[in-house]
């Protein structure tokens, strides 16, 4: 009689060492570059109601964004500590 697998939690599925969620940011964020590039230069054509590419990065981008903060809450089990590592995270984009 075999052993059932054990299963397999979040934490350990999105290990963030090896987990590609970095490169799909980028990915997304260079989505966006080029769309308001080529839009600025008047090559785009006029993004319809019904498909944006940079509308549709951009809410992808912050979704994935949204999961990786809350990763890092959960690992973090101060919230003191917490918001200090965000705040210190997203002060040089100041």
């Amino acid at each position: 009689m075999s052993r059932p697998e054990p299963r397999q939690t979040v934490a350990s599925a999105f290990d963030p060492r090896r987990d590609s969620f970095g490169f799909l940011r980028i990915g997304l964020a260079l989505v966006v570059f080029v769309q308001h590039g080529l839009a600025a230069g008047g090559l785009a054509p006029a993004p319809t109601a019904r498909y944006d590419p940079a509308v549709i990065a951009v809410d992808c981008f912050f979704v994935i964004s949204g999961f990786l903060i809350t990763r890092s809450r959960l690992t973090i089990r101060s919230t003191r500590r917490f918001l200090v590592h965000r705040f210190l995270h997203v002060l040089p984009g100041f």
